[in-house]
């Protein structure tokens, strides 16, 4: 009977939780604001597995999808501050990720273009491959 009783209380509790919004699946803008705002500065980042390892996590959870708000948060950049995604992109199944690129390189936005040709550009880079061999596990 106590089984019963708690397994009751925990159904209650998460329709409650869930009515009132606090128990929810991230977006994908939270994801990749989440990995935006995960450390102070966007130094070295590059560098520090636990960042990639992040990524990691953020690109098997959201997907392909994530590609969009990045691409959003774009149009604010001055530099190559969507470098700092490039951990991320690596992470994403190159078979879906390389065409949507190319898609958003020639129809998107004028910052979703110069994003979209960073990203392609840095994807083949020795650099990133050697990065992600590095840091993440298989």
């Amino acid at each position: 009977m106590k089984f019963y009783r708690t397994t009751i209380s925990l159904i209650a509790w998460i329709a409650v939780a869930v009515g009132t919004g606090t128990l929810r699946a991230e977006t994908t803008k939270e994801a990749v604001d989440r990995l935006w705002n995960a450390y102070p500065s966007i130094d070295n980042k590059f560098f520090d597995k636990k960042y990639w390892l992040l990524s990691q996590a953020v690109a098997k959870e959201q997907g392909i999808a994530v590609i969009k708000p990045v691409l959003m948060l774009s149009k604010d950049w001055k530099g190559e501050e969507g470098l700092f995604f490039m951990p991320l992109i690596e992470c994403l199944p190159r078979d879906q990720v390389i065409p949507l690129l190319q898609h958003y390189k020639k129809n998107g936005t004028a910052w979703e273009r110069r994003c979209a040709d960073d990203f392609l550009t840095e994807i083949d880079s020795e650099e990133f491959k050697r990065l992600k061999k590095d840091f993440l596990v298989p």
